[in-house]
């Protein structure tokens, strides 16, 4: 599975109204019953309760725009894109509550970047209130999630000997440590043999040699995916 089966439901809101919805991903056993969320009228309902919660935090002051909401099992995150401010736009994940927080903004950044150059009136703070025209999006949303999802599969595929480490030459000493506790979500993510049995080998004792002996890879490759974790926010490096 890729990242993208740790997000369940994209919704894009203008002024507190849901103009799009889309599910990526199957339904997950972790998640709260989907029917809790995703009925047309409780999807209206809980976008304009999200949205008038963000204008609440606004008016406060510094507090800025609010990021997310945690239950349980579900995270919802909140993303305003910069040039959409003033615009009463806004993008909200649905996701396991354990997923990485950069790889949502990836992809919500991804979404919204695309979504406001096909749909540039969106930015005008008037609207008519239709939302038929915004359901010509998921060609592109597709495109960000290919996309995404062949950049996180192409590692396990990459030539080591042309990969020239930017580190020094101790990095078969540090310790990585997971910085996910659902690892059952991130095993799922992630694609092929070798980084799977990387990150079951993780636990904040073992090194980056450790690793590699009991594995019987190189000390170079269990590096590179440790990299590719360490961007991605699943593990710390001690």
């Amino acid at each position: 599975m890729s990242v993208i089966n740790m997000i369940d439901n994209i919704y894009i809101l203008k002024n507190g109204l849901p103009i799009y919805v889309d599910t990526l991903s199957n339904k997950n056993k972790n998640f709260i019953n989907d029917q809790n969320f995703d009925s047309e009228d409780n999807i209206t309902m809980i976008s304009g309760f999200f949205s008038a919660l963000n204008s609440f935090a606004n008016t406060l002051g510094d507090f800025g725009n609010m990021k997310e909401i945690k239950l349980k099992n579900v995270k919802f995150t909140f993303y305003i894109p910069d040039e959409a401010k003033n615009s009463n736009l806004m993008l909200i994940s649905k996701s396991d509550s354990n997923t990485p927080e950069n790889l949502i903004n990836t992809l919500l950044n991804r979404i919204s970047s695309k979504f406001i150059r096909k749909f540039p009136s969106i930015l005008k703070k008037e609207w008519n209130g239709r939302s038929e025209i915004f359901q010509t999006f998921k060609k592109e949303l597709n495109e960000i999630l290919n996309e995404i999802n062949n950049n996180n599969t192409s590692l396990s595929n990459q030539d080591l000997s042309n990969h020239s480490l930017t580190t020094t030459n101790t990095y078969y000493k540090l310790i990585p440590q997971r910085n996910c506790q659902n690892d059952q979500s991130i095993l799922e993510y992630l694609s092929g043999e070798i980084p799977i049995k990387i990150f079951n080998e993780i636990n904040g004792f073992n090194t980056i040699s450790n690793i590699a002996e009991k594995i019987g890879v190189s000390t170079e490759k269990v590096w590179l995916f440790c990299k590719s974790f360490l961007k991605q926010g699943l593990i710390k490096l001690n």
